[in-house]
């Protein structure tokens, strides 16, 4: 019990991260001068389900490495095969993945638009501990 009190805690972090990442991302994927950059549509681009349930995993498992709920959290090499595991996880190849995010950050309001997607994954995550906690 005492742990899924935790992981509620770690999850409102995650939540406020994610925030700044979103603000970030958004940031740096425009151009002051000449506004967002022009990138075509991959024709392999992931689709945004699939792409939400893979940016949460990414996260959490970025979170979970700080909380130090996965060994070795300061060995960056651990953590890239815990990042090559999870996209093998969910059948993306590095260069999809990477090419994918190209486009999404180019279109900064679609980008938006999908990690409010996470964030109300997550929050729904969150709700289902806080539940579970209580019981």
């Amino acid at each position: 019990m005492f742990r899924l009190k935790n992981i509620s805690k770690r999850l409102r972090s995650l939540f406020l991260a994610f925030i700044g990442l979103v603000l970030a991302f958004t940031s740096s994927c425009s151009n002051a001068e000449t506004g967002p950059s022009q990138v075509d549509k991959p024709l392999d681009l992931i689709p945004k389900d699939s792409l939400v349930a893979l940016l949460v995993d990414l996260h959490l498992t970025d979170a979970t490495s700080k909380q130090n709920f996965i060994p070795n959290n300061n060995d960056t090499y651990y953590e890239y095969q815990e990042y090559k595991a999870i996209l093998n996880f969910h059948k993306i190849s590095r260069n999809r993945f990477d090419a994918t995010l190209r486009y999404y950050c180019a279109k900064g309001n679609d980008f938006e638009k999908l990690y409010e997607e996470v964030i109300a994954e997550l929050q729904a995550r969150e709700s289902k501990n806080k539940a579970t906690a209580e019981e």
